[in-house]
């Protein structure tokens, strides 16, 4: 075959293989959408889900942290507001608004960095550490806090569930997020020429490019009831991939 004839045959056969290369880059990209809605959906069913309840020992173990001290003094605070509850006023009601936020889910339990004891609506939390120090000893706000689980646990241990690392329990919901974050990353990492020509068959808009992935992302966990656009001619293949 002389060159020219060569030419020629590449010339015939360069638009059909074009369209098959096409096609098949777009099914990738098509699965990589597919995938990234995938795990978006479930990271949302996740977020949506109830949180499993931390377990009396991460709640010991976090209380005890945040107040700097073993469990004696917790035992020691619960026995004198037992005793002498009533020359406590501003603690006891602190210690029961705790009690109450536990028992009821409303707070979810303490934080694996150190923070201020947190204050409620319906108690004095700086009456309650006055109060404290007038009992003296190294007990703090978060003794309370430590009385209050104790509490509930002694009358409502249904309020606890099974969950002893709150550190573990927090990777484990931020997986599905994660996981969604990276799939949404892989499609934004696809030439804009193929989202392009996705959107396009999808029609949808194409304007702006920018978000595109996001777009056809949310586009895969609710698409609208519209026809989808078929390419008619080989051609069209070239037109995608020349749009900038």
């Amino acid at each position: 075959m002389t060159p020219t004839n060569q030419k020629a045959g590449i010339a015939a056969i360069s638009p059909i293989y074009d369209a098959a290369l096409f096609t098949s880059a777009l099914e990738l990209v098509e699965r990589l959408i597919r995938s990234a809605a995938l795990a978006r959906a479930l990271a949302d069913a996740d977020a949506a889900a109830p949180r499993r309840r931390l377990s009396v020992k991460a709640w010991r173990t976090g209380c005890l942290r945040q107040a700097g001290h073993d469990a004696t003094l917790v035992q020691t605070l619960r026995s004198t507001l037992r005793e002498r509850g009533a020359q406590y006023a501003g603690l006891v009601g602190y210690v029961e608004a705790m009690s109450k936020q536990i028992r009821e889910g409303i707070w979810g339990g303490p934080p694996s960095e150190l923070v201020p004891a947190p204050a409620v609506w319906n108690a004095n939390r700086e009456a309650a550490a006055a109060e404290l120090a007038l009992i003296g000893g190294a007990a703090n706000v978060w003794t309370a806090i430590a009385v209050a689980v104790e509490d509930v646990y002694e009358t409502s241990p249904a309020a606890f569930g099974d969950v002893d690392d709150s550190a573990e329990e927090a990777r484990l919901r931020a997986a599905p997020k994660d996981r969604a974050e990276a799939a949404l990353r892989d499609v934004q990492e696809v030439p804009v020429e193929m989202l392009v020509a996705r959107a396009w068959r999808l029609g949808l808009a194409l304007d702006p490019v920018e978000g595109l992935a996001q777009r056809l992302v949310d586009h895969g966990m609710n698409p609208p009831a519209v026809p989808r656009r078929e390419p008619e001619r080989v051609g069209e293949v070239a037109d995608l991939v020349g749009w900038r």
